[in-house]
């Protein structure tokens, strides 16, 4: 039981620590990317800030960015958006918002 759940929680913390390592040790240059906004979502959470989130599609692989309230509002479904991508560190890329 709690040997289960520990270990559960160290693969957890882990893996989040190697995500943000994959992002604060990448020191390349992004590169612009453009893709059409397939669907913006708002997501409204009770306890914590709502998030709002881009689904892409890139390379033929989806893609969902968050994105700043103001970007959210400032665009459309079927609009084309501008972002970063980034290698990661890793090799694992990931993607953030052009404001």
């Amino acid at each position: 039981g709690s040997i289960a759940l520990g270990t559960v929680l160290v693969f957890f913390l882990c893996w989040i620590s190697l995500c943000h390592l994959n992002y604060l040790l990448d020191f390349q240059p992004p590169v612009e990317r453009h893709a059409v906004i397939e669907e913006a979502d708002r997501i409204h959470h009770v306890k914590s800030p709502t998030t709002y989130k881009f689904s892409m599609t890139l390379d033929e692989e989806s893609v969902y960015l968050s994105v700043p309230w103001t970007v959210y509002h400032k665009y459309n479904e079927g609009d084309t958006y501008t972002f970063y991508e980034y290698k990661g560190a890793f090799g694992e890329p990931f993607y953030l918002a052009k404001e």
